[in-house]
């Protein structure tokens, strides 16, 4: 159960540093099906170029490549896709987490599934990992379900919704190389 209790705290302090970028985005388009076809083909061509956890590159040309990437793929330019890259990232990780959040009988090794899940960033494992290291208790259990709880109500359901339906194509584009 301390293990339990552990991945919970860990996955409420990533969902508090999720809400700062979920509460900060300016970008006001709406995630739907076709977006996320041309999310998952630009993270196709930036794979392509090399590009495999979401860094930039540095230099003008490697800039260039990446605009061009992301154009290619049908969105207007870095920014665009940057956009649609937090609102899809952040309710992929709803949609992941809450499978083991919610579930009343989760397991230990549901905990364990999700943080070998190649999908689920390097960083958010890292934290993970990180406050599992520092321990939990049942106050961190209660806190780790409302965070989890807040997050899930910052991103929108009709992304949620959009998101679920394109779980697949997600996961597959993600677990690529």
């Amino acid at each position: 159960m301390k293990k339990h209790t552990c991945m919970l705290a860990a996955l409420a302090a990533l969902t508090v540093s999720s809400l700062t970028l979920v509460s900060c985005s300016f970008f006001g388009a709406k995630v739907t099906d076709d977006t996320v076809k041309k999310y998952c083909a630009a993270w196709k061509n930036l794979k392509a170029l090399g590009i495999t956890k979401g860094e930039m590159p540095s230099g003008v040309n490697g800039l260039k490549l990446f605009e061009k990437a992301v154009k290619s793929a049908g969105f207007k330019g870095v920014l665009e896709f940057m956009g649609m890259q937090q609102k899809i990232g952040q309710a992929f990780i709803v949609v992941k987490a809450e499978k083991v959040m919610n579930n009343p009988k989760a397991t230990v090794a549901d905990f364990d599934k999700l943080l070998d899940d190649p999908t689920i960033p390097e960083a958010t494992k890292r934290s993970i990992r990180d406050a599992l290291k520092a321990g939990g208790s049942e106050k961190n259990l209660k806190y780790a379900k409302t965070a989890f709880d807040l997050l899930a109500k910052m991103v929108d359901k009709e992304t949620l919704a959009v998101v679920r339906r394109n779980e697949a194509e997600l996961t597959a584009v993600f677990s690529e190389k």
